[in-house]
């Protein structure tokens, strides 16, 4: 007998993982020696994977950032601000 299979969106849905986003975001934007961003400009960026989101947070390191998304430890972080979301419980 097969097992079923089911697919959800994990982050935004049962766990909210925003800082931890921004923690990895501000470590790549650290490695190319810029500023951190703040977490709400951070959060508007998500969508569309970790390239899109690079893209969006270090527009002026574009040509770099294919390389960088495919050697940056992103589980490094250790997702230590990554909480469950209100009523995720009851799912």
């Amino acid at each position: 007998m097969d097992a079923p299979t089911i697919f959800f969106d994990l982050d935004g849905t049962l766990i909210d993982s925003r800082k931890d986003i921004a923690n990895s975001v501000n470590l790549t934007r650290a490695d190319y020696g810029l500023p951190p961003s703040p977490l709400d400009s951070i959060t508007g960026m998500v969508g569309n994977g970790v390239r899109q989101l690079l893209l969006r947070a270090m527009p002026d390191h574009a040509d770099e950032i294919a390389g960088h998304c495919n050697n940056r430890p992103w589980c490094s972080t250790g997702f230590s601000g990554s909480k469950s979301c209100p009523k995720s419980e009851r799912l």
